[in-house]
């Protein structure tokens, strides 16, 4: 684009301001997104990435993903959990967790939620449990 003599162009910085997504729950600074009957790595990994983009463009959020009635064992997720440490950048990883339900117990990698967020938790994935199954009826 041509400008006529004495007119020069200023290209300003736009911050876009990226709103906050949904999620299942909110505890705090912490998102919480529960998957059901995750039966697949790629399913797990698809969730993890993605929660992990969302605490890349909200720098004061944490997230958490909970998976509920799913095949994928503690042992797995602890592999799983290595490989996303191996790519993703620490300070997003040190605000990422996940949980999975294990014999009416929420295990945490990379460790387990304090008693107070287990039990937030644990009355997300129950409502969720509600909610699913009233959507199916």
């Amino acid at each position: 684009m041509m400008l006529p003599m004495g007119h020069d162009l200023t290209i300003r910085n736009v911050v876009r301001s990226h709103p906050v997504p949904r999620a299942d729950a909110r505890i705090g600074n912490t998102l919480v997104e529960v998957k059901f009957g995750v039966d697949s790595v790629r399913t797990l990994r698809a969730a993890l990435f993605h929660l992990a983009n969302v605490v890349a463009e909200h720098p004061t959020l944490r997230a958490i993903l909970v998976l509920a009635d799913s095949v994928v064992s503690t042992e797995r997720l602890g592999e799983e959990w290595g490989r996303a440490a191996r790519l993703l950048r620490p300070d997003l990883l040190n605000r990422l967790s996940v949980c999975i339900e294990e014999g009416g117990r929420l295990r945490g990698v990379p460790h387990d939620p304090k008693p107070d967020v287990q039990a937030a938790l644990a009355d997300v994935v129950n409502r969720e449990r509600r909610a699913g199954r009233a959507r199916l009826m």
